[in-house]
């Protein structure tokens, strides 16, 4: 049986998603839905996530630009994930603590990568 969608369709490759994420700074759109359209929310998550899959099968090689600190933080505290998940500082501790979320620590303060950390927000 072949499947014939009622809208048009695009795909997008996981460069093309990442290329548009940066380009269009669409982690502020997605931001600014996080609480109210959720399929725009949802949809802009899912160009995330694609856009992760380049980096995390790129293997080795030149690390990506660093994104200026105007455009988007390179890590997240403790504080920050708990505030944009709603959940508690401890509870996002013992996540770092049990390996669920990777994290790296400074300073006596955790710091979560910004990848990492967007897509904790996406789970929870």
């Amino acid at each position: 049986m072949t499947y014939i969608p009622r809208e048009p369709v695009i795909v997008l490759t996981a460069g093309d998603a990442r290329m548009l994420w940066q380009a269009a700074r669409l982690n502020e759109l997605r931001l600014k839905h996080r609480s109210g359209d959720s399929r725009l929310y949802h949809l802009l998550v899912q160009i995330y996530e694609v856009g992760l899959l380049e980096l995390r099968t790129a293997g080795a090689g030149n690390e990506p630009r660093q994104s200026a600190a105007s455009e988007e933080r390179s890590h997240w505290t403790v504080k920050q994930l708990a505030k944009a998940t709603g959940r508690a500082e401890r509870t996002v501790r013992l996540d770092i603590e049990s390996n669920t979320l990777p994290a790296t620590k400074a300073g006596g303060a955790w710091l979560v990568p910004a990848e990492e950390a967007m897509t904790y927000i996406a789970r929870n």
